[in-house]
């Protein structure tokens, strides 16, 4: 099939693991951050009023060469997070190619190390990206 043909899509991605366990891969995203990724502690005040008792994280980067300035967001789900909505800081709106690669980026430099090595080499990581 031609990439001239291909349909873009946004991907998604789900962090999971035992209920159980939920506090500690919090734990374990938040000690994971790592630049150009810092935690967004006033978003997450705002949003946790409108959480009805969810667990919500929020994470920002600014920008640089490869990716604008956004702010992603996880909301618990039952055995973990799930990335609910990333939106720029600076742009109108994003790209496909942008929102990909800004959640790719989250994937590798946080949720996967968070997921793998914080809890005792086991991998709670399920990702959803097609």
């Amino acid at each position: 099939m031609s990439d001239k043909h291909a349909i873009e899509v946004f991907q998604d991605l789900s962090i999971l693991g035992p209920e159980t366990r939920r506090a500690e891969l919090r734990e374990a995203l938040i000690a994971a951050t790592a630049t150009p990724w810092e935690r967004g502690i006033d978003a997450e005040k705002d949003l946790s009023r409108m959480a009805r008792g969810d667990d919500v994280l929020v994470f920002q980067r600014q920008s640089d060469k490869s990716l604008p300035a956004a702010r992603l967001t996880l909301w618990s789900r039952e055995g973990g997070y799930t990335i609910t909505n990333i939106v720029p800081r600076e742009l109108d709106r994003l790209t496909y190619a942008q929102y990909n690669g800004l959640l790719q980026e989250f994937e590798r430099l946080i949720a996967k190390p968070a997921a793998f090595d914080r809890l005792r080499r086991r991998t709670l990581f399920s990702p959803a990206i097609p």
